[in-house]
């Protein structure tokens, strides 16, 4: 049997539910074991396999990581896996369209711009002066 992938929030989410799945799968499997399990505790971790498998459990949503395994999973995939995929429309980067801007937000970002440039040449002109003063 290949390895099940489990990726969870936290590696006592995933204990917790590997546990409670060897429970469901020894009294017809006696072979079961921890080791047909693979927490995924990092991106690294689904490296070399091919078509992996596995579930999503606990607070698997709320890990900062979780972008990057889902697309590892998905890039060692030969076969289309349409659970993956719903679970990358949930993960993917939202992109927001460029807003239009009109003629006084122009303006603004224009004068703004030109702000951030003045008060750079001015702190550039002040530590000149300063070392001018200071004979450095």
């Amino acid at each position: 049997m290949s390895r099940i992938f489990v990726i969870a929030g936290t590696a006592h989410e995933a204990n917790y539910w590997i546990i409670r799945d060897l429970g469901k799968r020894y009294p017809s499997n006696t072979s079961a074991s921890m080791s047909d399990y693979k927490y995924v505790s990092h991106v690294d971790d689904v490296k070399g396999y091919t078509n992996p498998h596995g579930v999503f459990v606990g607070n698997w949503l709320g890990r900062p990581d979780i972008f990057e395994i889902v697309e590892a999973l998905m890039m060692r995939s030969t076969h289309v896996n349409p659970a993956l995929g719903r679970i990358w429309e949930q993960v993917k980067p939202k992109t927001r369209p460029t807003p239009k801007l009109t003629g006084k937000q122009i303006t603004a970002i224009y004068v703004d711009e030109a702000a951030a440039l003045m008060a750079k040449e001015i702190d550039n002109e002040v530590l000149k002066s300063l070392m001018k003063t200071t004979g450095v």
